[in-house]
């Protein structure tokens, strides 16, 4: 499968294959942080680096990134979203299940 690119990744516990759309890459990315240390600073724009670079341009994401101690014992990091689109409401080839913001936007645009 050469010049398709593919992103392997875990979804609920199943090893998934997403093909990634060939569109030219450089995503905007705004982080805006909260009780970080200059090297914490340095870490967090890699990753944000590294997903500008792979997400098409036409992708907007905002990071609210905090750093504060996790109660949660071996817990490196956690991410959450910032609301659900139910999937009748944008037509979605399962109206059944709720998405997250971000992707529920993707698919829209994608209709």
């Amino acid at each position: 499968m050469q010049g398709i690119k593919l992103l392997r990744c875990i979804f609920h516990h199943r090893r998934v294959s997403i093909r990634i759309p060939d569109q030219k890459a450089g995503a905007a990315i705004t982080v805006y942080y909260t009780g970080f240390s200059a090297s914490g600073k340095a870490a967090i724009e890699y990753a944000a680096s590294i997903l500008r670079d792979n997400a098409s341009a036409d992708t907007k994401l905002t990071i609210l990134a905090s750093w504060e101690r996790i109660s949660t014992s071996g817990v490196l990091a956690q991410s959450s979203t910032t609301g659900y689109v139910s999937g009748w409401t944008i037509d979605a080839l399962n109206p059944n299940v709720i998405y997250p913001v971000a992707l529920a936007r993707r698919l829209l645009v994608r209709v």
